[in-house]
């Protein structure tokens, strides 16, 4: 491994900076792992954070790039890539005005689950 715990809790911290909109409680747990993809062998670390969210204890990971030094990506406990990243304006051009509208009103039609 080229990082250190320190360095990775600092490319962290780093992070959090960049997307304020992430709030966590502080309490990091690191790992470190060697993960095979397409032969390649590729060192990773994984920092969970604990968040809390309307009294639940939620999960937040980081996934960080031993060689590159930097986040490649993120997810909750539900496996969710970068939920903290809105989603482009591409997806939301999917939907008509009247799916928004319906959506509005909390109502859920199941063809939006592939969008």
């Amino acid at each position: 491994m080229k990082l250190k715990k320190e360095t990775v809790l600092q490319i962290v911290k780093d992070y959090q900076d960049r997307y304020p909109n992430i709030k966590g409680n502080g309490n990091f747990k690191i790992q470190s792992f060697l993960a095979k993809k397409d032969n390649q062998k590729n060192n990773i670390w994984f920092v969970t954070e604990d968040n809390e969210l309307f009294g639940e204890i939620h999960e937040f990971i980081y996934v960080i790039s031993d060689e590159k030094g930097e986040v490649e990506y993120t997810m909750n406990e539900l496996g969710t890539k970068n939920p903290h990243i809105p989603e482009s304006d591409e997806t939301w051009d999917k939907f008509t005005d009247e799916d928004i509208e319906r959506m509005n009103n909390g109502e859920w039609d199941d063809k939006w689950d592939n969008y």
